[in-house]
């Protein structure tokens, strides 16, 4: 019988499994902080208010920030991918 270690059998999976597979069932997910820093820099301006909620079975982080001429912009980003999801719906 055939006699397979641990890291023999990682390493024919690898091959074995589309690495898109791979990729999307990896947990990849990007902080809340990292989604206000980015959200901060866009605009130079000054944190509201920020909350992660789920949305259609994804965690959306939900940022909102203060920016120097007064007006208050709205971020949405993808926990998962750190992508932001709008880009203006702002008031």
């Amino acid at each position: 019988m055939l006699k397979i270690n641990h890291i023999s059998f990682l390493i024919i999976l690898f091959f074995i499994i589309p690495s898109s597979v791979i990729a999307n069932n990896l947990l990849l997910a990007f902080s809340l902080e990292e989604s206000i820093n980015d959200a901060k820099r866009v605009t130079n301006g000054k944190l509201i208010s920020a909350k992660t909620v789920e949305e259609q079975q994804q965690n959306v982080h939900h940022i909102r920030i203060l920016t120097n001429n007064g007006k208050v912009k709205r971020f949405r980003y993808d926990e998962r991918t750190g992508k932001r999801l709008n880009k203006d719906n702002n008031r």
